[in-house]
């Protein structure tokens, strides 16, 4: 998972944690990261199949479904105006596709902070 994946899946609040239960004395042991999933604040599941990676940079699905919701929350009327102005930028002047560009116009926000 690049850089870029991993900042915004922890600004979300999505964990990558291994999901199996420690009272289980079956010998698994947690040293395969490939074996960990990411799941939400909540505990729910956060991708659709366990140990799959988000990879946000190229699905504007994962975008709108788990960093958008945040950035509303989060940002003002202002700051918002200024995300979609820094996507439409992003995907006209520098020609990223749109999932990556709307990874870099968060991410620029999430550092002005």
């Amino acid at each position: 998972m690049d850089e870029l994946n991993r900042k915004l899946a922890e600004w979300a609040r999505l964990e990558r944690r291994w999901n199996h239960n420690p009272d289980c004395h079956c010998g698994a042991v947690d040293d395969d990261d490939s074996e960990r999933s990411w799941y939400t604040s909540d505990g729910e599941l956060a991708t659709r199949f366990y140990h799959e990676d988000i990879d946000f940079t190229h699905s504007l699905d994962a975008c709108f479904k788990r960093l958008m919701p945040k950035a509303i929350k989060d940002f003002g009327t202002r700051k918002m105006l200024r995300l979609l102005t820094e996507w439409v930028n992003n995907i006209l002047y520098y020609k990223d596709e749109p999932a990556l560009a709307l990874c870099k116009a968060i991410e620029k926000l999430i550092d002005s902070e």
